[in-house]
């Protein structure tokens, strides 16, 4: 598919999409040619993706039916002999790759039948709006897949491609298609996200709010079936504050000091030889710097209450000159 030589296609997009099987069933996997690396196909395999794979998926299997996307009526399109190879060849050599360069998000959801996943990536050659570099979703014929993807207008997408992160906040739905009820496992890769945002994903039904960098699976329990478009939020903060850093005169405490957040409320821990150092207390603060409060720690375990709005906020922990800063997430309902 991204031999340019080798197909004559003037009216067919860069997408296409082929089964293959996935545990128990044929799954629809999506490769877009036009996608920047890494970000090229939805339902690669997970936790070993490289160059050398992402071109396996390129290659259309042999015996296997093949969609495509015409984009004006009576288009043709022509695979030459040259086309064909019988894969790609194994090399312990790193690879440059080709294409732009993006900012990737993968994800894969999968259930007890089977697998699926979707891509989001952040590029300066990406719009807000549907192009090329976006692949529509291919739902599948079975119903024991656990589908997920994300929307632009009223299209469903499994590559969905946006520009750079510019904004200090941003909010992306993921939606998800179960058919039978019982337990899915969530899984993303931030692997090629190197952008200057966290990303945590929001579980509006059950009120978690999982750092993604801290712990990347999270398991939930389909409790309605069909698709479900206001369940899951993906949110982005930029890194962006000097609060999370120790000062000039300052030490971290690793260990000593332990922050541990849990719905609405923050248990922060110190060990008593820190503590009696005396001058110890708490600070929290918004992501934007404001301080909310200051709560002294007289004891080993200090019970924080967030504000009562849903968010982020900075955690910091000081005991003379010792500091421990987290953030921390308000997901009381």
């Amino acid at each position: 598919m991204e031999d340019t030589e080798a197909f004559e296609r003037p009216a067919v997009d860069g997408t296409m999409w082929y089964r293959s099987k996935i545990g128990e069933e044929m799954v629809f996997v999506t490769y877009n040619r036009n996608a920047p690396r890494f970000a090229k196909v939805a339902l690669a395999p997970f936790d070993n993706m490289s160059l050398e794979i992402e071109k396996e998926f390129s290659l259309i299997p042999p015996m296997q039916a093949v969609w495509v996307n015409a984009l004006e009526a009576g288009a043709t399109l022509t695979v030459l002999p040259s086309a064909r190879t019988h894969g790609e060849a194994k090399s312990k050599l790193k690879r440059s790759g080709s294409g732009s360069t993006a900012d990737v998000l993968r994800i894969q959801t999968e259930n007890k039948h089977a697998r699926d996943g979707a891509v989001l990536y952040f590029s300066d050659d990406a719009d807000h709006a549907f192009d090329k570099g976006d692949s529509e979703k291919y739902f599948n014929d079975s119903k024991n897949v656990s589908e997920i993807y994300t929307r632009v207008g009223d299209r469903a997408l499994a590559i969905n491609g946006m520009p750079m992160l510019l904004e200090d906040m941003k909010m992306i739905p993921l939606i998800i298609r179960n058919n039978e009820e019982g337990e899915v496992l969530l899984k993303f890769d931030l692997s090629y996200f190197t952008g200057q945002h966290t990303i945590y994903l929001e579980d509006r039904e059950t009120g978690a709010f999982v750092n993604l960098f801290h712990e990347n699976e999270y398991s939930y329990s389909v409790t309605r079936t069909g698709e479900v478009d206001d369940r899951f939020v993906l949110h982005f903060y930029k890194v962006s504050t000097d609060l999370e850093t120790p000062g000039e005169d300052e030490m971290d405490a690793g260990n000593e000091i332990k922050i541990k957040s849990i719905a609405d409320k923050v248990l922060v821990s110190m060990s008593p030889e820190l503590l009696g150092t005396g001058n110890a207390y708490v600070e929290i603060y918004t992501l934007n710097g404001r301080k909310v409060d200051t709560v002294p720690s007289r004891s080993s375990r200090t019970l924080i209450f967030l504000p009562a709005e849903r968010g982020v906020y900075i955690i910091r922990a000081v005991a003379n000159n010792r500091v421990k800063s987290e953030r921390v997430v308000n997901a009381g309902k």
